[in-house]
């Protein structure tokens, strides 16, 4: 049971993330595509086509999460994004890109090989098979999720201001 809680407990917390991530990204085009430019993958031209798409997926996937965190088709579309931002994240760092911004939304962070790693792993928890069903699940795993987003905000924010003070 605790198990299964925790497995559902990922979905809400994925949905935060992306859905402060995407909401970031309508809130300020422009760092967006700053930030989008900064890890050089895309030509210029793709830049803000990126910027004007990437939010919409990501607040859909968000919604589809907290709407149902059992739902195989939502886990499976926030695994996707989280893989591809790890990946991305990963090719940054490679070709020596580490004082970037990563657009994750919030505070300004640098990319590093523990935003790749987090990602990979809450992508591998989303593509586990969930149990239960019920508002009960959906009430635990919700305040389970928001729980665990607070805590990342605090220490991703705590980060962010030490980077700000490094540059």
């Amino acid at each position: 049971m605790v198990v299964q809680l925790l497995l559902l407990a990922v979905a809400p917390l994925v949905a935060m993330i992306l859905f402060n991530s995407g909401w970031a990204k309508v809130v300020d085009p422009f760092r967006s595509m700053e930030s989008i430019t900064g890890y050089g993958l895309v030509p210029d031209v793709m830049v803000p086509v990126l910027a004007r798409l990437l939010p919409l997926a990501e607040i859909a996937v968000a919604v589809a999460l907290f709407a149902a965190p059992a739902n195989a088709v939502a886990r499976t579309g926030g695994a996707a994004l989280l893989a591809l931002f790890g990946i991305v994240v990963l090719l940054a760092l490679a070709s020596g890109k580490r004082d970037i911004d990563c657009g994750c939304g919030g505070e300004p962070r640098p990319v590093s090989l523990g935003l790749a790693i987090r990602n990979g792993l809450m992508a591998m928890l989303l593509l586990l098979p969930t149990a239960g069903s019920g508002i009960l699940h959906w009430l635990l795993a919700t305040a389970s999720g928001v729980a665990l987003f607070l805590l990342m905000s605090a220490w991703s924010s705590l980060r962010g201001q030490q980077w700000k003070q490094e540059r």
